[in-house]
């Protein structure tokens, strides 16, 4: 049978374009190689090469081999990164927990150089509300969670700061709060409010004495395009919509900064991509 240092001789000879030439690129002699391609050949059962001209030149069968010699290389290559990866004591596997009004552009980017810089490291993104988030981290069911900052945390977690998040009251494009020169908050709670039912978190305030409790983002943002509703949400959600816009008060008592916290178990054995993860967590969420 075959092995891989006989099809990197192969894959060498057609790269180089001779037989000479790869032996050259080895330091063997060229009856080295020759002998390797004709060993082969014996054990692959099929004639790799047409050796009727000067130049040796690959058969229809040899061609196929090659293809296939080549895609095996890179997949026996990319074997050998990740277990060099796993031995310089990168984790094989990371779960990220994450507040769903968190998932800023900056976030979706951080994860994006996650896959490039480790990309034998399994990952995966666990979506959720806030409360959920340092529960699913204190239980080992993530391994890092991004979340508002709340007033009690469970046990065996440690919080930091990673930055934070500018919330902004949202109306439709066709609110009435649009068109009126003067705009204070006493104005916006004669309007229905939407919330976002998330325990602990200020945007989950009741300030309208009419609401409506919606756990879901997207059909919190469906509900302002009908009755003149407004809602308490991320810009950068607000930034998503063409119809949806920011209402600006002058006396900006709702428009806030929202503290954004990182969690991590306090027995967390901290690899290579965590700690990556937890060092890159701090640009993410910079205004």
């Amino acid at each position: 049978m075959f092995n891989l240092q006989q099809l990197e001789t192969l894959v060498l000879c057609v790269e180089c374009g001779s037989f000479s030439a790869a032996a050259r690129k080895l330091g063997k002699a060229q009856s080295a190689v020759s002998t390797a391609i004709s060993n082969l050949e014996i054990d692959a059962g099929i004639l790799i090469f047409d050796r009727s001209s000067r130049i040796p030149v690959l058969t229809e069968q040899g061609q196929h081999l090659y293809t296939r010699a080549c895609a095996l290389l890179e997949h026996a290559q990319s074997i050998t990164n990740m277990l060099h990866s796993f031995n310089s004591g990168v984790e094989a596997k990371l779960t990220i927990a994450v507040n769903y009004v968190l998932l800023t552009p900056n976030f979706y980017k951080m994860l994006g150089e996650f896959s490039t810089q480790f990309p034998d490291t399994e990952l995966s993104l666990r979506v959720t509300d806030n409360d959920n988030v340092a529960l699913l981290v204190a239980s080992n069911a993530a391994d890092i969670g991004f979340m508002i900052w709340g007033t009690t945390y469970p046990a065996g977690i440690n919080v930091g700061l990673v930055g934070h998040l500018p919330f902004s009251v949202a109306v439709h494009q066709s609110h009435p709060l649009i068109h009126e020169d003067v705009k204070v908050f006493e104005q916006v709670k004669r309007y229905r409010q939407i919330v976002l039912n998330d325990k602990h978190c200020h945007y989950s305030n009741a300030f309208s004495p009419r609401v409506t409790y919606v756990n879901h983002l997207e059909s919190a943002v469906e509900l302002l395009r009908v009755d003149n509703n407004w809602l308490l949400i991320p810009n950068h959600v607000i930034d998503k919509y063409h119809d949806i816009e920011r209402l600006e008060l002058p006396d900006e008592e709702c428009d806030c900064l929202i503290q954004i916290d990182r969690v991590i178990g306090k027995e967390k054995h901290i690899g290579i991509a965590l700690e990556w993860l937890k060092y890159q967590s701090i640009s993410c969420y910079k205004n």
